[in-house]
């Protein structure tokens, strides 16, 4: 019986132990937003923009490198889309870049990933039949390339902090499971060192009573 809680013990002990020292799983901040997932129907009316000729930033920063890739997607695929005489307002494209990499709530990642979102969408054929050449199209489907992708934005966040949510869930379930674990390793050992007393105690007394016995009938 000893020999079994301490087998029982032994056996309970690695998993517990990996159960107490368990972290959350490793959650990825990447966030999958496809072009395929913008909808022509969300596209806003055109609103007044100006124009000014195509110029590139003379900025190094991390900012103005941004704002060069956003106006190359917008620019390239204005021309293609609309027609050689579209311009695009490099001054608009820096201060919104500015605005949105500044912001806690954004940031760099927002940049990159809107950057790439618009330019899947604008290479979209369905995206390019809507705009015909129409300069009007072209900023109805771009200012809601703009607006669906924050609500996609906000809506990988709320995944991602659900996702580390229930992985910490999942860390604290383990962690407390290797606490009850432990409870039981040392219910068993507890009663492995008791049998192993009183068998020590059960033999001392039968050696007593022999000695005694042996004196007696001497």
């Amino acid at each position: 019986m000893a020999t079994i809680s301490l087998i029982y013990a032994v056996v309970l002990a690695v998993p517990a132990w990996l159960n107490i020292r368990a972290q959350p799983a490793e959650i990825s901040e990447a966030k999958t937003i496809s072009g395929s997932a913008f909808r022509l129907d969300s596209a806003e009316s055109a609103s007044s923009q100006e124009s000014s000729a195509a110029e590139k930033s003379s900025d190094n920063s991390e900012n103005a490198k941004l704002a060069d890739e956003l106006f190359r997607v917008l620019d390239s695929h204005g021309k293609k889309l609309v027609g050689a005489e579209h311009e695009t307002h490099m001054e608009s494209v820096r201060s919104a870049v500015d605005s949105w990499a500044a912001s806690e709530e954004y940031g760099v990642e927002f940049v990159k990933a809107q950057t790439k979102f618009m330019d899947e969408v604008l290479s979209r054929p369905d995206v390019a039949k809507r705009i015909k050449g129409s300069e009007a199209e072209f900023y109805d489907v771009t200012g809601g390339v703009f607006s669906q992708f924050v609500v996609e934005y906000q809506k990988e966040k709320d995944r991602i902090a659900a996702d580390k949510a229930k992985a910490q869930e999942a860390a604290t379930a383990k962690n407390m499971e290797g606490l009850k674990a432990l409870s039981i390793i040392g219910g068993a050992i507890a009663s492995f060192i008791t049998l192993v007393l009183m068998l020590v105690m059960f033999r001392v007394d039968r050696s007593i009573r022999q000695i005694a016995n042996l004196q007696k009938n001497a």
